[in-house]
């Protein structure tokens, strides 16, 4: 069972053809989110819907198919992003696919019924590789069938390597989870996914992913984006907690649709890509 929680659709939505424009899919094992982007890279409409309960990745693509807006529209490009902690940055000389496989069950436990994905990260001599759920695999094949594959740590890790910081932070809030990114001169050190139920749960593994890799709070540069109001107490503690911290923008991404977000841009900035 699905939940439509947000859809907002802007006058750029409702009044143009999408056949030039680009759908984005973003899927984790609580959400899906799908956004329009106009020509322009602009988010022209935005759907969240939660998974409530899970009966097969078949029914819920079916259910997201039955109530969506978006999904089944004609667009030029469809992309999905997928946000699943099984995955791993893989120096790309010992990269192959039995490799692969084998570091990522060393570090997230083995699981039958995964089928894996990689892509070389750019400017960097690692391979992103990661593994998602065989029947969901499927049923996004079915429902979209020409749609490029990506995974939401590409998106992040572009974000984190910012030369202009010696050590930066980059910091996902999700409903159930968080996802960090820490980069040290420009050299990614960390890239996880974090159960959280608690805005304590939250300020302890980034606290402990800084005291791991030798980066005092006060000297890291700290980006923060997403779910943040869900957690009560979480921004007072962010900024109890680093001096150097700052909220990610949106940029005009969102501008079409601004006037039906209820929430600060740093809210949806999770779901925001790249097309390429």
């Amino acid at each position: 069972m699905i939940q439509k929680t947000v859809a907002i659709y802007s006058e750029a939505f409702s009044g143009s053809s999408l056949q030039n424009d680009t759908l984005l899919v973003q899927v984790s094992q609580s959400s899906i989110v799908c956004l329009v982007y106009t020509q322009k890279q602009q988010v022209s409409a935005l759907e969240v819907f939660d998974i409530e309960e899970q009966n097969g990745w078949q029914q819920v693509w079916q259910d997201v198919r039955d109530y969506s807006s978006l999904i089944s529209k004609v667009y030029a490009q469809t992309y999905i992003y997928h946000h699943t902690a099984r995955a791993l940055l893989i120096p790309a000389q010992l990269y192959n696919q039995q490799a692969a496989v084998a570091f990522i069950a060393a570090v997230h436990v083995n699981d039958i019924g995964q089928q894996l994905s990689h892509t070389n990260i750019p400017g960097s001599n690692a391979v992103l590789a990661w593994e998602v759920n065989e029947s969901l695999a499927a049923a996004i094949a079915k429902l979209l069938p020409d749609a490029s594959v990506h995974h939401v740590y590409q998106t992040l890790l572009q974000q984190a390597l910012a030369p202009q910081y010696d050590s930066h932070l980059l910091l996902h809030v999700y409903p159930q989870c968080i996802s960090l990114v820490l980069v040290k001169k420009n050299t990614p050190q960390l890239l996880q996914t974090f159960e959280t139920a608690t805005a304590e749960d939250i300020l302890y593994h980034t606290l402990a992913a800084l005291k791991q890799h030798a980066v005092l709070p006060g000297s890291v540069q700290v980006t923060v984006a997403g779910h943040v109001n869900a957690y009560p107490q979480l921004q007072a503690y962010l900024q109890q907690s680093f001096p150097r911290l700052q909220w990610a923008g949106a940029g005009k991404q969102l501008n079409l649709i601004q006037n039906g977000i209820p929430q600060p841009a740093y809210h949806f900035s999770p779901y925001l890509h790249p097309l390429s």
